[in-house]
């Protein structure tokens, strides 16, 4: 990532080249990028000296590969090691730590004489129904901030990615009309599961069980959870990569541990990654987090009440899709346009602007809550008024 350097104004053209880099960084074209993010103007910048920039994060976590540094980002900001400070430094805005509960660990004797007002602040991208402890309103009631993939945190987190959105443009799909003909004609399977995690609370593994007996056999869980069959070779005879065993597969269950509102993990991404079809079953807003057209949705209020009718609904479709290429081919067709503009314009604090340079821009207003900057949790940007 290009850098702000913390103690000076970064000129207009950086700012508009930091913006264009974070929302494609591969500098891809219309498939797929997200809207640029929203950033301080240089003249905004230059307000924000007020003798105590940069904001600064101190990671507690021992042990683990942090970056340390300046921090790309419209609001000068910098990440330390909470042990290991540089020499001089006046100020903690930012104690960072990484865990799924609890209070996180004491601060250490090296910050003891630095100043700042040192907000405790909690992430992780786990799932609250294993931890309640992550739930917002319990992070708020500990003097928590948190960063969570509940949106409803103070600085939220996700899985997806800026280089994630480029890869859809660029992979081409897995199966076009011929090659879906020819894989289907031949017995082909229509639908692969990865599973690592074996106590799922989402009915994940007997809802697949079902739609493989649906489909004559013709899906196969490849992960730890529940194998049917061995993990592919690839090129050479060398295990294939994940993207790779997907592409076997013109359908993906992207089917998560937890249905949870926002927990939306890398599964229905990586199939899109891989240019197959996701099926996805989860989080109850699990449309927000796909472009439009790109998936095809398990009911999961149907698979509460009955696992063995919402499996017939989808082999149906699933049987009906693999049978048409031509209607196959319509979840394919949103690679070929520029994104949804909403779903462009949804994703585009989150994923163009890094966690850590939100968490400063939150820490600067937090500084100045009596001043003349209010924070927009929604667009995870502060103003200046």
């Amino acid at each position: 990532d290009p850098e702000v350097p913390p103690l000076e104004v970064a000129p207009a053209a950086a700012v508009a080249g930091l913006a264009a880099t974070l929302a494609d960084p591969a500098g891809e074209s219309p498939c797929c990028a997200l809207a640029p993010p929203r950033l301080l103007s240089a003249a905004e910048i230059a307000r924000l000296d007020d003798g105590r920039l940069p904001v600064t994060i101190a990671t507690l976590d021992i042990g683990r590969k942090e970056k340390v540094g300046p921090i790309a980002c419209d609001v000068p900001c910098q990440v330390v090691h909470a042990h290991a400070p540089p020499p001089g430094l006046r100020e903690v805005d930012v104690l960072l730590f990484r865990a799924n509960g609890g209070s996180g660990p004491p601060e250490p004797a090296t910050l003891r004489q630095v100043g700042g007002q040192k907000l405790r602040a909690m992430a992780s991208m786990e799932c609250e129904s294993y931890y309640p402890d992550l739930k917002s309103t319990a992070l708020r009631r500990r003097g928590l901030v948190g960063l969570t993939t509940s949106r409803e945190s103070d600085v939220p987190l996700t899985y997806l990615r800026a280089g994630s959105v480029a890869s859809w443009g660029r992979r081409p799909p897995a199966f076009d009309a011929q090659r879906l003909r020819a894989h289907v004609a031949a017995g082909g399977g229509l639908l692969s599961l990865v599973a690592s995690n074996c106590a799922a609370l989402t009915p994940r593994q007997p809802l697949f069980a079902e739609l493989r007996r649906l489909l004559g056999g013709r899906a196969e869980s490849l992960g730890r959870c529940g194998r049917t069959a061995p993990w592919p070779s690839c090129a050479g005879g060398r295990p294939c990569s994940k993207h790779g065993a997907l592409r076997l597969y013109p359908f993906y269950f992207a089917a998560e541990n937890s249905a949870v509102t926002d927990y939306f993990t890398e599964k229905a991404f990586d199939a899109l990654e891989a240019g197959v079809v996701p099926i996805y079953f989860g989080a109850p807003n699990g449309h927000e987090f796909l472009p439009p057209g790109s998936a095809i949705f398990v009911d999961a209020q149907l698979a509460a009440r009955n696992l063995s009718g919402a499996a017939h609904v989808i082999a149906a479709q699933l049987l009906a899709l693999a049978a048409d290429p031509h209607r196959y081919a319509e979840l394919l067709a949103w690679r070929r346009r520029p994104l949804d503009t909403a779903y462009a314009q949804r994703w585009a604090p989150f994923v163009g602007t890094k966690m850590h340079c939100r968490l400063c821009r939150y820490a600067y207003v937090r500084r100045h809550a009596a001043g003349n900057v209010s924070w927009d949790a929604t667009e995870q940007f502060m103003y200046l008024v």
